[in-house]
């Protein structure tokens, strides 16, 4: 079944990805999900629940609008495809990146 236009559903587009170079590190600041421990809680505590900050550092081997995909360790010469500690943040929860010099 075809869809028109208006109601056919949007393809991702990772046309607009972008890879860094290896030897780039980068800290990225973002937002991550939360889960209170189980039990019961006050609704006052629970809205004073928020989500946590973190500061992750490493390579960004790929960024889109929906994500970003973070390497904390990258393979030496004789490793040259390897990567280790990968991470993937939602698009959404990133606050701030900067490259490192």
């Amino acid at each position: 079944m075809v869809l028109p236009d208006k109601k056919r559903p949007k393809q991702r587009d990772d046309r607009q990805s972008e890879t860094h170079s290896r030897g780039q590190l980068y800290e990225v600041k973002w937002l991550d999900a939360y889960e209170m421990e189980s039990g019961w809680h006050s609704l006052q505590d629970a809205m004073k629940t928020t989500p946590p900050e973190v500061l992750s550092v490493g390579y960004v081997l790929k960024e889109t609008k929906e994500y970003l995909l973070l390497a904390a360790d990258i393979g030496s010469d004789k490793m040259d495809n390897d990567v280790g500690r990968v991470t993937v943040i939602p698009g959404q929860w990133i606050v701030d990146k900067k490259e490192i010099t």
